[in-house]
């Protein structure tokens, strides 16, 4: 890492980032017939420029990698590109921010169907922004509220992948109750609709949920969080769009649980189970169980090194006869 000198009122840093992450799965395309094993390495370097001020903070990430898939699968090598800028305002009472972001990757599995992949070439174009607000009520008290748009693209044309938008709203309220614990609720909504005229898909997706940090000595605290999704849902027939399109509701459980140890003061453990819920472009229900562990070791004031680790299974409704989805994987970074 490099970080450049202070300037008198403010301060410059640039700093860089090198990793490789590796991956894989028995169904690394999400097809339903999987030729066997498969596995990705995804090489990347960044870069990190911020400005700091008493009362503001301007930041620019940038990142350039190139994905590469290894095993039984035809997926085609491909570069990814991605830039993202921040800006937060603080005030007395309330500290505001803005951010927006635009990147050029591979298309994931979440743009595929159940018919599997025809086109193994394609990327997907994703931009947006978002703000929002973080208020001090009083001295226990907090609100936190964020509203986001986003829009989704292809390089190519598949019958596999549909161009979307989405706009999310968050709001959150948080109460610290003594030094070591704090309390929250949270409640959220996100629009979102397949820009496809064959692919009618709308849906809105309600979540709301309770939590609690805990720190329960210097070194150990856990989070933990729980609630539920209400996902209201319209889709046309792709045959007969002209007829309209039906209204589903369905709804899941959802949560979370983290926790952070810190052994000795230049090295974090965290480990983090979760579960959350979203529909297919079948319009089905779908449950995601994941696990993930982060080490951190500070190696200096200005370098560190990461290792994680994810495993996430996914699975659908009553009716759904397709088999989980499962896809694990291993990032080692140094910073």
């Amino acid at each position: 890492s490099l970080i450049a000198p202070s300037a008198q009122a403010s301060n410059w840093e640039m700093l860089y980032r090198l990793s490789d992450r590796v991956s894989g799965s028995d169904n690394i395309a999400q097809i339903v017939n999987p030729p066997g094993w498969a596995g990705s390495t995804d090489a990347s370097a960044g870069l990190d420029i911020n400005l700091i001020t008493k009362s503001l903070t301007w930041g620019l990430t940038a990142d350039i990698g190139y994905v590469t898939y290894f095993g039984e699968t035809e997926l085609e090598n491909v570069p990814r590109k991605s830039v993202k800028s921040d800006l937060e305002k603080k005030t007395r009472d309330t500290d505001y921010f803005v951010s927006s972001f635009y990147s050029i990757a591979p298309a994931t599995t979440t743009e595929f169907t159940d018919l599997g992949i025809i086109e193994n070439d394609i990327e997907r174009l994703s931009y947006g922004a978002d703000a929002g607000f973080n208020h001090r009520i009083n001295k226990r008290d907090s609100l936190n509220f964020s509203i986001g748009v986003s829009r989704s693209d292809f390089t190519e044309a598949s019958p596999d992948v549909t161009p979307n938008r989405s706009v999310t709203a968050s709001l959150a309220l948080i109460r610290q109750f003594n030094q070591r614990v704090s309390g929250n609720v949270k409640y959220s909504v996100q629009w979102y609709q397949a820009d496809d005229p064959l692919n009618r898909t709308e849906f809105l997706i309600y979540k709301n949920t309770v939590g609690t940090d805990a720190k329960l000595t210097r070194r150990f605290s856990v989070t933990a969080n729980a609630g539920a999704a209400l996902i209201d849902n319209y889709k046309a027939d792709p045959l007969f769009p002209a007829l309209g399109r039906d209204r589903t509701m369905v709804y899941g459980f959802i949560g979370d649980f983290s926790l952070e140890y810190k052994p000795f003061n230049d090295t974090t453990f965290n480990f983090f189970l979760a579960q959350d819920v979203f529909t297919d472009d079948l319009g089905d229900l779908r449950a995601t169980q994941s696990a993930r562990f982060a080490l951190k070791y500070q190696i200096s004031g200005i370098s560190s090194f990461n290792l994680s680790g994810c495993l996430s299974i996914s699975t659908g409704g009553e009716d759904d006869t397709s088999p989980p989805r499962e896809v694990w994987s291993i990032s080692p970074v140094y910073s």
